[in-house]
């Protein structure tokens, strides 16, 4: 019977190590999202099916269920320095995203131009792996 035992023991630890060795790699592999970066929009921008107006937003990926969205939230300069406020409604626009082989080191933003609008087409905001596809 103590005999079982100390060769339980080893076992036991040698699994425990192995799950956690396995938890931490599929870790390092996530998808990172939810950062927040700013865009401008010099004139009128469609963003999947929402209209934006001319200014600037912070925007962040979010989930709701299932579905991935971009939060738009439009941001005004603060009078009285600092960070600027938040103004309006956020919006929220379905998104697709699509894994990348590197962290983003840049937000960048990708226009379509449509007669007198512009179309929003992708962002990739610094610091995550991922690109949104509208």
């Amino acid at each position: 019977m103590k005999q079982t035992r100390y060769l339980l023991l080893p076992l036991i630890a040698t699994g425990a190590m192995l799950v956690t060795a396995t938890a931490w790699a599929k870790a390092g592999d996530s998808t990172r999202v939810g950062k927040t970066a700013t865009v401008s929009f010099d004139r009128e921008t469609q963003v999947g099916n929402v209209m934006f107006q001319p200014g600037d937003y912070a925007v962040r990926h979010r989930v709701i269920g299932a579905e991935d969205f971009m939060v738009f939230q439009r941001t005004e300069a603060n009078p009285y320095g600092g960070d600027n406020e938040e103004a309006g409604k956020p919006q929220r626009v379905a998104c697709r995203i699509e894994p990348l082989n590197t962290k983003v080191s840049d937000t960048t933003a990708s226009f379509e131009p449509d007669g007198n609008i512009e179309k929003l087409t992708k962002i990739e905001i610094a610091g995550e792996n991922v690109e949104h596809l509208f």
